[in-house]
């Protein structure tokens, strides 16, 4: 816990129309369904509101920390110190405008946004009908599948800027990357995102998206909790292979596992701990720098204190 939590900043919080809570488990907030919990927890509901946060975190000198999905992070079993916030309301609002441009808040889910461009005859989106992040933390990435990225699409991304404390709409220089962009290691915080997709019969979309997850059904773990791919791919190699030719499939830590149908998906039992999940990664990095001297960097983001 912060050694002082100001009640004042608290009700100030509240009155800005957010949600607040004190010391609240953010486990079941996460895929992988582990971590402790948050100092304070705060939903916030649109831009207005966001803006009077980070106002007063700011004159508080509190660390915070956004929490989209939780589908591509780890937090520690001590939790997290300080503010945690998750955007909703108007965040989780999409609209569809014209000539295939959409423009989406940052917390809907890309899946469910994908899959709703069927029914809007709208093509571009399909290769992320099985990336269970929130559009936000999605673009934060640059997530993609299936030879597709969302910086294929991505027209201009409306953030609030921590340095200007203020919003900002920026359409160039967004320094897209492999995973990354420029939000990636940036405080910056995405607010909603505008997408150019194409007109297409919705025939030809659904059965794109029909066959993009029967492909994920048979080459991907399914029934257990888990937080997608570890550790990102360059182009000179696959990580799984290393991972695999170190004769890690199967390999457990405790509760969490190496996945035995894709070995850079780390699978989890109930009642698995963080700590279960860091140390079965750090065993990974130390074995495929081992064998092939190469350091496998990861794709997700550990949150909290794994000293």
């Amino acid at each position: 816990m912060l050694d002082i939590i100001d009640h004042h900043a608290l009700r100030r919080f509240s009155d800005a129309g957010c949600t607040v809570h004190e010391n609240y488990p953010l486990a079941n907030l996460t895929t992988y369904g582990v971590g402790g919990p948050a100092d304070v927890f705060i939903i916030v509901p649109n831009e207005s509101a966001l803006i009077a946060v980070m106002t007063i975190i700011s004159e508080y000198h509190y660390p915070w920390k956004v929490l989209g999905n939780g589908s591509n992070v780890l937090i520690s079993d001590a939790g997290v110190r300080g503010c945690v916030l998750q955007l909703n309301g108007d965040f989780s609002l999409y609209k569809i405008e014209k000539y295939g441009t959409v423009q989406s808040g940052c917390a809907h889910s890309l899946i469910q946004l994908s899959h709703s461009m069927i029914r809007h005859a709208l093509s571009g989106l399909e290769f992320s009908c099985g990336i269970p992040g929130s559009i936000g933390g999605s673009v934060r990435m640059n997530a993609g599948a299936y030879s597709g990225e969302l910086k294929d699409v991505v027209t201009s991304v409306r953030y609030y800027s921590v340095c200007d404390k203020k919003v900002i709409e920026k359409e160039t220089d967004l320094q897209w990357g492999y995973r990354t962009s420029m939000f990636r290691d940036s405080n910056d915080i995405i607010c909603s995102v505008t997408l150019q997709l194409t007109p297409a019969e919705p025939e030809g979309i659904r059965r794109t998206v029909i066959d993009y997850t029967q492909h994920r059904k048979n080459n991907q773990p399914t029934g257990k909790r888990s937080a997608g791919s570890v550790f990102k791919n360059t182009n000179e190699y696959q990580i799984w292979q290393l991972i695999d030719e170190c004769g890690l499939r199967g390999y457990r830590r405790g509760k969490a596992m190496i996945s035995e149908k894709h070995t850079n998906w780390i699978v989890v039992d109930h009642g698995c701990s963080a700590r279960e999940i860091y140390d079965l990664q750090e065993e990974i990095i130390q074995q495929v720098a081992k064998k092939f001297g190469i350091v496998p960097e990861r794709e997700q983001e550990l949150i909290g204190d794994f000293s």
